[in-house]
């Protein structure tokens, strides 16, 4: 008994124009040789679910074809079918290739536009795009490591997080291209600042960085602060360099807690909880009326830190796991208390201080008000200068002198 072919019932149109010169011999062989009616021409009127169009994906028909409800196949995908003696898919729309045939893929880090980009190359190479996490996922697509997910791909499904090059290789093979070389570089998407380490190590450090996806920043700025204000922000992590040396031999962004630099860093969500409170504490003196607005930012602030795995930067100092930083000085502690009485109007909408992004040069001062403007354009997130160049954005005069 003859076998029935896999494209007994399809009405393919197959049109020279529509598809590269090379690959027609090849893709009609493919229709007439497995039971298809070939039609050469191209019909945009003929849309049921029976009839299908070979098209280039790159062809200016394309995207009109698509609009008018056409169901669309790539060249590859007619090949493949043939090859494996399989029907032509019933799915609408655009069916490039079975390159992903079956394979769950996740999106994380992306901007909505994106994600639907992601998810109509997914489906279009035969995969299955999903919109939530579960074990039996097989591939992680993240943008950086500050995706929400890229770091329970690495923990708990102990998958790879690869970049949307993986997928873009993907559909220009036509195949499951290797992910190796396609991994989540451990610092992509981070700003890190260092601090108290010695100047050659610093610029050795400097280089890991860059090599691994990440941004340098040596400017006490709002985006990567240094010690003081990291301290004061709170959700910026304190670590020493071996977090940064272990995530470069492991080539991934490992967890910061066992590198929290001891006896001086307390967790974001606390720093930020005991601000919150000691702020509503001194509005409720004042007036019993109405919600803080700032306690409303800080509880925006706290939930972003618990839903964001890392923070966005991460400052690191010179030292060892499990040697404790030398307590504060009483100098320090005093500006510590001075640190949580912040003005009503010096902090922006999105968290940061007053002075952050401006580098202040303090010309004219007396030594004992000089360490006052320093004390302030610290706590205010500003980096002082010692000298006039050209990356300066205020210079503040005092009394002038010859």
């Amino acid at each position: 008994m003859e076998r029935t072919k896999p494209f007994k019932g399809a009405n393919v149109f197959l049109s020279r124009n529509l598809i590269p010169p090379e690959k027609f011999d090849a893709v009609h062989d493919s229709l007439k040789q497995n039971g298809a009616e070939v039609i050469l021409c191209s019909d945009p009127s003929r849309s049921g679910t029976n009839d299908y169009h070979v098209v280039d994906p790159t062809h200016d028909k394309f995207e009109g074809l698509l609009a008018k409800g056409c169901n669309l196949l790539g060249p590859e995908l007619v090949i493949s079918c043939a090859k494996e003696k399989r029907a032509l898919p019933k799915n609408k729309g655009f069916t490039c290739c079975l390159a992903m045939d079956g394979v769950k893929v996740l999106a994380t880090g992306f901007e909505n536009h994106e994600k639907s980009k992601i998810e109509k190359l997914v489906t279009a190479m035969g995969g299955v795009f999903q919109t939530r996490a579960a074990l039996d996922i097989e591939f992680v697509i993240c943008k950086n490591v500050l995706s929400g997910k890229y770091k329970w791909a690495i923990q708990t499904l102990k998958k790879p997080a690869i970049s949307i090059n993986w997928l873009l290789q993907c559909w220009q093979e036509h195949r499951l291209a290797p992910h190796e070389q396609f991994k989540v570089l451990p610092f992509s998407g981070l700003i890190i600042c260092i601090t108290r380490i010695a100047p050659d190590v610093k610029k050795e450090l400097e280089k890991l960085i860059k090599d691994n996806g990440g941004q340098y920043s040596g400017d006490l700025t709002r985006m990567c602060d240094k010690y003081k204000v990291a301290r004061t922000w709170g959700h910026i992590q304190i670590v020493t360099e071996r977090w940064l040396r272990d995530s470069v031999n492991r080539k991934v962004c490992v967890s910061e807690e066992p590198y929290l630099v001891q006896g001086i860093t307390m967790s974001a969500n606390h720093i930020v909880e005991s601000r919150r409170i000691n702020y509503q504490n001194k509005r409720s003196t004042k007036s019993q009326s109405g919600p803080a607005t700032l306690a409303s930012g800080l509880e925006a602030t706290l939930s972003h830190n618990i839903s964001s795995v890392i923070s966005d930067t991460t400052v690191f100092m010179k030292g060892e796991e499990g040697i404790e930083a030398p307590p504060p000085s009483k100098t320090e502690d005093k500006e510590e208390t001075l640190d949580n009485c912040v003005a009503d109007d010096s902090q922006s909408e999105d968290g940061g201080l007053y002075l952050s992004d401006c580098r202040i040069l303090l010309v004219g001062f007396h030594v004992a008000e000089m360490r006052k403007l320093v004390n302030k354009v610290r706590r205010g997130g500003g980096s002082r200068y010692m000298s006039f160049n050209d990356r300066l954005t205020h210079i503040v005069v005092g009394t002038p002198t010859e």
